[in-house]
């Protein structure tokens, strides 16, 4: 597949990075994507996988949600393709069988199990990425392909809950939780579109996390435990 001129201009700003250029950017047009859970995190993943040329992105439907609620439309998804006219947007039911294979799953702050979200996903080809809230802080679990998976892969200690006014440090509170899930759900997707266009692909698991206070993301022990879905490793 070859880039047409209006693509050449549209991902200029990608293309021109040597590490991307037209293979990687091509890469991207061809990959699928699906997005599982909501809020301004999920909502940031997918502005960024659309604006990066990702091709096709699906979002697995809550089932607990009533259906309009979690309708492309009614989600914005619409305004995504202002973003990227590559980009294609779907829908993917929760009783849905697996009949796609996704280069990369994205949850964030899914309230049922990763086992039961991913196991109607499918195991996608490069790998999967949670994005989580506990306590005050903001988790992001990377699991590549080949090294597990998110249902065998937990960080070792929960996050504190330093939620009280005589813990909680400055910056915390709502206002802190919006613009920490954001900042998970750029990187979310910088994750992903390094792993689709195969740049410096992690090797292992990690688990890192952003609490108030911090100035950045700092890395947190995980744990790992026998595959409650099989994947093999």
């Amino acid at each position: 597949m070859s880039l047409r001129d209006r693509q050449v201009d549209l991902y200029s700003r990608q293309i021109i990075l040597r590490e991307l250029g037209g293979t990687g950017q091509r890469k991207l047009l061809s990959a699928r994507c699906a997005l599982a859970g909501g809020g301004p995190a999920l909502a940031t993943v997918a502005t960024y996988l659309a604006g990066a040329g990702v091709g096709r992105i699906d979002l697995r439907r809550d089932a607990r949600a009533p259906r309009a609620a979690t309708e492309p439309d009614a989600m914005a998804w619409a305004e995504l393709a202002t973003r990227s006219p590559d980009v294609a947007l779907g829908v993917i039911e929760p009783d849905a069988t697996r009949s796609a294979t996704y280069d990369a799953v994205v949850l964030a702050d899914v309230a049922e199990s990763a086992r039961a979200v991913l196991d109607g996903l499918g195991f996608p080809r490069r790998g999967e990425v949670a994005i989580r809230r506990g306590g005050s802080a903001v988790d992001l679990l990377i699991a590549p392909r080949g090294d597990g998976c998110l249902a065998c892969l937990a960080v070792a200690g929960e996050p504190s809950d330093a939620r009280s006014p005589e813990a909680a440090p400055r910056g915390g509170g709502a206002g802190y939780d919006t613009i920490a899930l954001a900042l998970a759900g750029a990187m979310a997707a910088l994750v992903v579109c390094r792993w689709v266009a195969e740049i410096e692909p992690d090797r292992a698991a990690r688990a890192l996390r952003l609490a108030p206070g911090d100035a950045a993301w700092r890395d947190v022990p995980i744990a790992r435990a026998a595959c409650p879905r099989g994947c093999s490793r």
